[in-house]
């Protein structure tokens, strides 16, 4: 009896102790426990690194851009000028020193187109190879400047460059240019008009490999047209590897010369170009040559190419309305150039 009470009692500690840990009461079967107090957990936020301490810092320099003193005085001397168009050109770094208007800017280039006709003509021409003036001279306009150049006369190719270059032939230029149109086009018959046709299509051919891409020729002696045009930046190039030859530099800086064609013909040429004429006033020793030019259109036009020592300087003007101008304001910017280079 005692021992049975004693069971009791152990399953009686069993079934409270059990429910002790299972969180049921004795009340009865699914009744939930009475629930245990929360436990309280604080929220630390996130460690993050300390914001940088702000620091005062100067403020960045500012600094002017250089001044080209050089560019300066040449736009200051050149807003007293008359020319649309001016500029100076160092052929040895090929770069523009001073340029009036913008370097792309469209200019007509009159009779200085015939620098660049002397030029492409010698690439195909030898400058002792006699060639007979022909039915080109017909496409040579009324009222052109002409070195006196008949039909039937024979003349060596330098004569032609010449009287290009001396007074300013727009004959010759159209009989060079029927030269070498027909080697350019491979047939010797090919008639004037198509010839000197071949030869300008060239002139542009070779401009587009030059780089030359604000410059259409029309003609080869510079008669205006309005899609007869270039730029100063163009103007200079073309101007500059026109002197580079030795053939366009001897009688582009020749004052005068008495000629006696093949045919027998003798006749003198003067150069238009007033710079390289020791008994003008406006002579200077240091310009070398180059080339004028006219039309109503472009005005009264000039490249003149100036040394000193070993350095040249190309000056352009266009546009000028005073033919005599032109002169001296060419040799006031080398001036100024020469003494910020040399």
């Amino acid at each position: 009896m005692y021992i049975r009470f004693l069971s009791l009692v152990f399953a009686a500690l069993s079934i409270v102790t059990a429910a002790l840990f299972t969180g049921y009461s004795l009340a009865g079967d699914g009744q939930a426990a009475e629930a245990s107090p929360p436990v309280l957990t604080l929220e630390v936020p996130p460690q993050t690194e300390a914001p940088p301490k702000e620091t005062e810092t100067a403020p960045p320099e500012v600094t002017e851009p250089e001044r080209d003193i050089l560019a300066e005085n040449c736009a200051l001397a050149a807003g007293e000028m008359d020319g649309t168009h001016i500029f100076v050109w160092d052929p040895e770094n090929y770069r523009m020193l001073f340029s009036q208007a913008n370097m792309e800017a469209k200019l007509y280039p009159a009779s200085i187109t015939k620098l660049y006709t002397a030029y492409l003509a010698l690439m195909y021409l030898e400058p002792d190879q006699v060639i007979t003036a022909g039915a080109e001279l017909k496409l040579v306009h009324p009222g052109s400047s002409t070195a006196y150049i008949a039909r039937g006369h024979r003349l060596r190719v330098d004569m032609l460059i010449e009287a290009m270059l001396l007074p300013s032939g727009n004959d010759a230029a159209y009989v060079l240019a029927a030269a070498a149109g027909r080697i350019i086009a491979g047939d010797k018959t090919l008639d004037a008009e198509k010839a000197v046709a071949a030869f300008v299509a060239e002139m542009n051919q070779e401009a587009f490999r030059l780089g030359l891409s604000d410059t259409n020729f029309v003609n080869p002696d510079g008669w205006h047209d309005p899609n007869h045009y270039t730029s100063a930046q163009d103007a200079a190039v073309f101007s500059s590897l026109a002197m580079g030859d030795p053939v366009i530099r001897k009688y582009a800086g020749m004052c005068a010369d008495a000629v006696t064609f093949e045919s027998g013909e003798v006749i003198t040429w003067y150069n238009t170009n007033r710079l390289v004429n020791p008994s003008s006033q406006d002579y200077c020793p240091n310009a070398i040559g180059a080339k004028t030019g006219f039309t109503s259109e472009a005005g009264y036009c000039l490249v003149a190419v100036f040394r000193e020592g070993q350095q040249e300087l190309v000056v352009g003007i266009f546009g000028s309305q005073d033919p005599y101008s032109r002169y001296n304001d060419a040799v006031t910017l080398w001036q100024i150039c020469k003494e910020g280079k040399l």
